[in-house]
């Protein structure tokens, strides 16, 4: 990472793209048919997710308002979610990240996410894999 301010124009559809295929990498690992998972698994995969994109979005130097706008795209390409129900759970979870008192099992569920990313970046489907089946193995 440089030290340099994020470009504020830079063209954000490759990492939207790049997004995606990460959460569908993840939803492969966790061996998750999302059409046919419901509220519960999805609004976790979700939240898992978002901590992924969040590690990528350091890595990828880009500001808070990209990171979100990221956030809200990956929301309605990867869950199908309609542009208002992603804007509302972009929040939900980025005040969650943002204050563990909030929701701290959210946060849990994001920290693990950031994890999952480092696990993803390198390649490592087993760990990947192992991750999120432990924590979708929180909701039953």
């Amino acid at each position: 990472m440089s030290n340099a301010a994020p470009d504020p124009n830079r063209d954000l559809r490759p990492i939207r793209a790049q997004r995606h295929q990460m959460a569908l990498d993840l939803l492969r690992a966790a061996g998750v048919d999302l059409a046919a998972a419901n509220a519960a698994v999805r609004q976790l995969l979700a939240m898992f997710i978002f901590g992924m994109a969040f590690g990528a979005s350091l890595d990828d130097e880009l500001n808070p308002a990209q990171t979100h706008a990221i956030a809200i795209a990956w929301l309605m390409d990867a869950f199908n979610y309609t542009e208002q129900e992603a804007v509302t759970f972009a929040q939900r979870l980025i005040n969650a990240s943002a204050n563990r008192e909030t929701d701290e099992f959210t946060n849990t569920v994001i920290h693990r996410g950031i994890e999952g990313y480092i696990q993803w970046r390198n390649e490592d489907e087993a760990l990947l894999r192992q991750n999120i089946q432990e924590v979708l193995a929180a909701i039953g």
